[in-house]
């Protein structure tokens, strides 16, 4: 077996997971696997390589004589030398991978002499996303486990070429993205992708381009959520999918959750998969027709259909009824200095005209506002125009003790002229400062929506929701109830701990009822403040055009 080590991006997967992946795909014993061609896109500690060239040679031993074949060199060198393509980029790494995998194949009965030649051929010493960029190497399989490397630890020349060369690494994306895109690119018209990474992309903003690609030309054949197992040989908390995806586009896929990775449960999916049909011992449901281009891909299977249903009959906020909005808080670009406190405030003698009184996720972490005099330095007047610095001299003198930070912020450095060296970073929308709102942190282990009398101002670590004509109590209670949750849920990336995330492109899924009498609205208002769930149930039933059954999962969903 291949030695194991860990190197930077790569989480390396159990046995048990390559051998079920190799399964699902169907690179399988009993086919003529000489005649098909797989590609690792980053090879790591070759497990995937190593368990399918035992895969690949029993199969040819099924077939042929391997005691003659090995006499005949040239011969068995042109039968296999395309059998695969793996790819390290590292070549410390390569020459270790060549020996290893050299050693493997003799292991499995072929000379020492043809091993050595297969290993020149099959690894290759490139970076994925530079290697094969004309496509002119296609493949019946590809599978891996691509590297889960940041943004940030890429060299930006480096990211700019990536991001020229693949559209799909979008956003902040992650460049396993692009290894999805390159990889889907090289597959013949009955090839297969499967890969086991993060799951954020499927409902992330950094995955809409990625999820449109896939759902306008292509099949996802399986999707596994393994989100609460741990298939990595080390602990981490990576949030793990295992999906297929093939050219069959139109065809139906299936969509599998486990908790457990155990025997019985990997059999189980495996035989589904393969057989494409639903199974009792893990969650399971054949999807008829995937999500249309850059849509979350929303696989919450016994809630999926009922949040389908209310899409249908109700518009979503952000459909913008009776004109409730979704926003994000202002981002500074370097709160430590535009965030100040009434101290600083007094010291410097700043100028209240550009001071807006500030609320943070901090200032909320009760369930009530609990401000403590922090302000914002705003630097733009009302018609989103900058402000003359030079009549505020007490403010240009504070900022002047951070200038060189404040300079070296990556949106002033875009500005050749640096004349934008005391913007925030974001402008406050000044008209909304004064209306009142719904605020709530991004991330909470329960929904922490809080009413905003309109006196403060949002920073970028809180959202919030202006009513627009809705009664602002009602709005709350509708966004906090099982309904508004159930969205939320289902549209946000999964987090550890129970924890959903209250994103803009979550929140904006909810859907809002337009049917409310002031009769219905007058008792969920009293339902809610004598925290009379069982009678605010029965209204939200009646206001949501839901069923017993469909309440009920909506409420076990979001309390499990």
């Amino acid at each position: 077996m291949i030695t194991i080590q860990k190197r930077l991006g790569q989480y390396y997967t159990k046995p048990k997971i390559v051998n079920a992946m190799l399964d699902m795909i169907g690179y399988r014993t009993d086919e003529e696997l000489h005649t098909k061609r797989m590609l690792e896109p980053s090879t790591g500690d070759g497990a995937f390589l190593s368990f399918a060239i035992s895969r690949l040679i029993e199969s040819v031993k099924g077939k042929m004589d391997l005691e003659k074949l090995n006499r005949d060199e040239d011969f068995l060198e042109n039968l296999l030398k395309d059998s695969f393509r793996a790819i390290e980029v590292n070549p410390q790494t390569y020459e270790e991978l060549k020996i290893e995998i050299c050693e493997h194949i003799q292991s499995e009965g072929i000379n020492e002499n043809i091993a050595r030649k297969l290993s020149e051929h099959w690894i290759v010493n490139e970076d994925f996303l530079s290697w094969n960029l004309n496509l002119e190497e296609r493949f019946d399989f590809i599978i891996g486990n691509p590297p889960y490397i940041r943004i940030e630890n890429i060299d930006p020349q480096v990211l700019e070429t990536y991001r020229e060369r693949f559209e799909t690494l979008y956003d902040r994306a992650d460049i396993y993205i692009a290894f999805m895109e390159h990889g889907l690119n090289m597959l013949t018209n009955k090839g297969i992708l499967s890969y086991i990474c993060t799951d954020r992309f499927a409902k992330n903003n950094y995955g809409k381009k990625i999820r449109a690609h896939i759902s306008n030309s292509f099949r996802v054949k399986y999707f596994i959520d393994l989100n609460q197992t741990q298939p990595f040989l080390s602990d981490v908390s990576a949030y793990p999918c295992i999906f297929g995806i093939d050219r069959k586009h139109g065809e139906a896929s299936m969509c599998l959750y486990t908790d457990s990775i155990a025997e019985e449960e990997i059999k189980e999916i495996i035989a589904s998969v393969i057989s494409n049909k639903e199974t009792k011992i893990v969650d399971s449901h054949l999807k008829e027709e995937w999500f249309k281009n850059d849509d979350p891909w929303i696989l919450d299977i016994a809630v999926l259909p009922i949040l389908e249903k209310l899409q249908f009959l109700y518009p979503s906020i952000k459909q913008a009824p009776l004109g409730v909005q979704c926003k994000v808080g202002v981002a500074t670009g370097l709160n430590r200095v535009f965030l100040i406190s009434n101290k600083i405030v007094e010291k410097f003698k700043l100028e209240k005209e550009l001071l807006i009184p500030i609320i943070t996720k901090d200032h909320i972490k009760t369930g009530k506002i609990n401000w403590d005099g922090k302000y914002l330095i705003n630097t733009f007047d009302e018609n989103n125009q900058a402000v003359n610095i030079n009549e505020f001299p007490n403010i240009k003198s504070y900022l002047n003790l951070h200038k060189e930070s404040l300079a070296n912020r990556a949106f002033v450095r875009k500005n050749k002229t640096g004349l934008n060296w005391f913007y925030t970073q974001e402008k406050v929308r000044l008209k909304e400062i004064n209306i009142p709102k719904l605020v709530f942190p991004d991330i909470a282990s329960k929904s922490r929506i809080i009413i905003e009398n309109g006196k403060y101002y949002p920073e970028h670590s809180l959202y919030y929701v202006l009513p627009g004509k809705w009664n602002i109590e009602t709005l709350r209670i509708l966004m906090e109830s099982p309904i508004g949750l159930a969205f939320v849920k289902a549209y946000s990336t999964k987090m550890r701990g129970g924890y959903s995330r209250f994103q803009k492109q979550s929140v904006e899924k909810i859907c809002l009822p337009t049917n409310l009498s002031c009769e219905i609205e007058a008792e969920i208002h009293e339902a809610y403040k004598k925290d009379d769930q069982s009678r605010m149930n029965l209204l939200l039933k009646k206001v949501y055009n839901l069923n017993n059954r469909e309440m009920d999962l909506l409420i076990n969903y979001v309390t499990n």
